[in-house]
């Protein structure tokens, strides 16, 4: 394990094991850190978002960045919208906005 990253596992273990605990599992303050968006949700993940979410992996991966390419290539993994329809560039849009909520 390199320095660095031996470094900050033995820091975040060094503050939990310094905070108080109110219950297992609990501790009575958060330590600082970032939350990446995805671990901020209101829900956990469904099914159908896990497979587009790799679904839009893969287009990014394989160079599709603009919305058209990377609609096109969901049509080609044969992704369909959580509708059971056809993306569009439109509905592409839609779903992601409201996912983003």
């Amino acid at each position: 394990m390199a320095e660095g990253n031996f470094r900050q596992v033995f820091e975040v273990e060094e503050r939990a094991r310094l905070m108080p605990m109110e219950a297992p599992g609990v501790y009575s303050e958060a330590p600082d850190r970032y939350l990446m968006t995805h671990q901020a949700r209101h829900h956990p993940s469904t099914v159908y978002e896990g497979l587009l979410g790799d679904a839009i992996e893969r287009a990014f991966g394989a160079g599709h960045y603009a919305l058209a390419d990377l609609v096109a290539d969901l049509k080609r993994q044969g992704i369909s919208d959580p509708e059971g329809k056809e993306w569009t560039e439109q509905s592409y849009q839609a779903v992601m906005a409201r996912y983003g909520d």
